[in-house]
């Protein structure tokens, strides 16, 4: 195994953070151009084991700090997935959620989500690691291996014959590790079984609700797993919504995908005995045909528009007051050039949300970007109220959930931001 020792004393790797820039060490004797290698400090000391790429400019990311552990077998790695989905089964996680999660897991370029179906199991994953891709070998005896082992620990529901794995290795970001853009296939499925529109389940408490959602061909994974958590913080909100228990509750769903929002919302509405008009906003038809289709297992009166959530709203149905709004719109700040760009499109996102409310009523306002930081988000959100002229109180703030487990020193991970607003007037 080759080594790179550490020639920048400021470099974040030794104070905890997970990658290793290129500009910050020198590679000691014989070095592939990818795997495995030894960090060492200026002193020469072990610091840790980590992937290692020279075509990147992030060349090492760590994988583990103890000198004990063999990341040169594939053991290794298939015990770090076993190890992170028996931490989520530990502290509830259940139905679909994020199984793993890059650097928060110990895997970095890694991302693999769980999706329980009715009859099936679907795996997810994304390889994103030029190292970890050729470390893993050939995938689909990997995960059958990682499978069987999970199953056997009482830690997956379905077994090999019933599950079914994607590799979703059509992000761009792999050209940046030299690894080929792929179209997204099903390597192992399983006879009958839909990916194209796949009912999977969720759980909120004690209670499940399911969404129907691409799985092969969707955004990311083919649903956003990562709001679970701050949905379910919304749904406590529930109970002190101002307004007559006889009129449906109005949402506003902004850029919706397939309604993962509002149909939890119209559940929990309908299961303290309120019902919901719910109105579904995207640019996306597909995406709106989903979520009118999950919505409408909860709600009668579901309406939708596929249109930018940052055009003029001329349609009657979007005119009137709305009792909650939810603006969760897609990542505005990609790359540091989109920052001022992408400022302003959360602002007068987050400005037309808190017009439009009724008093009493909740605005949730998030942000994806991991360029922009929780003090700076807020601020936002504060500079949009001031303009609308409203006043409000925080209801709560959310952010990651317990299956997107993140690094306190790798804050790059922590890019999820929701806060949610109770209107005063």
């Amino acid at each position: 195994m080759g080594e790179l020792k550490v020639t920048d004393r400021t470099a974040k790797v030794l104070f905890g953070h997970p990658w290793i820039f290129s500009d910050e060490v020198q590679v000691v004797g014989q070095l592939a151009a990818s795997g495995t290698v030894k960090v060492l400090d200026s002193q020469g000391q072990f610091v840790a084991f980590a992937l290692y790429n020279q075509n990147s400019k992030i060349c090492g990311r760590v994988l583990t700090r103890d000198i004990k552990e063999r990341v040169h077998e594939r053991s290794f790695y298939r015990g770090r997935l076993l190890a992170a989905l028996r931490r989520k089964r530990a502290v509830g996680q259940r139905g679909s959620f994020r199984w793993c999660f890059s650097e928060g897991d110990g895997l970095p370029g890694l991302i693999v989500d769980l999706y329980l179906c009715e009859s099936v199991q679907v795996v997810v994953a994304q390889v994103l690691s030029l190292p970890l891709d050729q470390l893993m070998g050939e995938k689909v005896t990997f995960f059958e291996e990682v499978v069987n082992e999970a199953h056997a620990a009482g830690f997956l529901e379905n077994d090999w014959d019933h599950t079914i794995v994607v590799l979703r290795n059509d992000a761009n970001s792999r050209e940046k590790e030299g690894l080929k853009i792929e179209p997204a296939q099903a390597i192992k499925g399983v006879r009958d079984f839909n990916l194209r529109s796949a009912e999977c389940i969720f759980w909120y408490g004690e209670h499940s609700y399911s969404l129907h959602g691409d799985l092969l061909m969707g955004q990311k994974t083919g649903l956003f797993l990562d709001q679970s958590t701050n949905i379910g913080l919304i749904r406590k909100l529930l109970k002190g919504l101002e307004g007559p228990r006889d009129r449906p509750v109005r949402i506003l769903d902004l850029c919706c995908y397939v309604g993962h929002w509002s149909t939890a919302l119209s559940d929990e509405l309908k299961a303290v005995g309120r019902k919901a008009d719910v109105h579904l906003l995207d640019v996306s038809q597909a995406a709106l045909d989903f979520a009118k289709d999950n919505c409408a297992k909860y709600t009668e009166q579901v309406s939708t528009y596929s249109f930018d959530a940052l055009a003029e709203f001329k349609e009657p149905g979007l005119l009137e007051p709305f009792d909650i709004i939810i603006a969760d719109p897609p990542g505005f700040i990609k790359r540091e050039r989109d920052r001022n760009a992408g400022a302003s499109a959360y602002l007068r996102l987050f400005q037309r949300s808190f017009e439009m409310v009724a008093p009493g009523g909740i605005v949730v306002c998030c942000s994806c970007s991991g360029l922009l930081e929780r003090e700076e988000f807020e601020k936002l959100v504060q500079k949009a109220l001031t303009r609308s002229k409203r006043s409000s109180q925080i209801a709560v703030r959310g952010g990651m959930g317990a299956d997107h487990t993140t690094l306190l020193q790798f804050p790059q991970g922590q890019y999820l931001k929701m806060i949610a607003l109770w209107m005063r007037d």
